[in-house]
């Protein structure tokens, strides 16, 4: 479950294309990635910069990153950017690096699930619960207010 709502739940890219680049968060659902991969494709055609109506960029729909001090914040509304073929590359590497990241964090809490002891698992398992739910108040965070 943690796997699989990290995955669809967005990635950070950085459009270095179009008139409007930066960092931003594009959404991830299952849906989108076929989308991707459809648009992906698209900017790989032989024509792609002559073939209406790309005329050279694909439009994807993300929401801008600004950061202040260190702190990201990420815009509600969701802002058009331009991606030409290279940046659509990186974006497709992008977000198969971002699948392949929330994999290996999956199956290392699944890791240390399997090789919990009866002693242990309480600790595994608000370990886990933190990282599923890091805004969530654990039970020792409680007991020391």
């Amino acid at each position: 479950a943690y796997t699989a709502k990290s995955i669809t739940g967005g990635f950070e890219f950085e459009v270095t294309s179009g008139t409007t680049t930066g960092l931003a968060v594009f959404d991830s659902t299952e849906q989108d990635q076929m989308t991707f991969a459809t648009m992906y494709n698209a900017s790989q055609s032989p024509n792609f910069e002559t073939t209406e109506p790309y005329n050279g960029f694909i439009p994807m729909r993300g929401r801008t990153v600004t950061v202040v001090d260190g702190v990201k914040t990420v815009a509600e509304v969701k802002t058009v950017y331009m991606l030409n073929k290279e940046n659509m590359q990186y974006f497709s590497d992008s977000l198969a690096l971002h699948i392949g990241a929330c994999k290996q964090r999956g199956w290392a809490l699944q890791n240390q699930v399997k090789g919990a002891t009866e002693e242990t698992w309480e600790a595994v398992y608000n370990a886990v619960l933190d990282v599923i739910d890091p805004d969530r108040e654990s039970e020792q965070n409680k007991q020391n207010m």
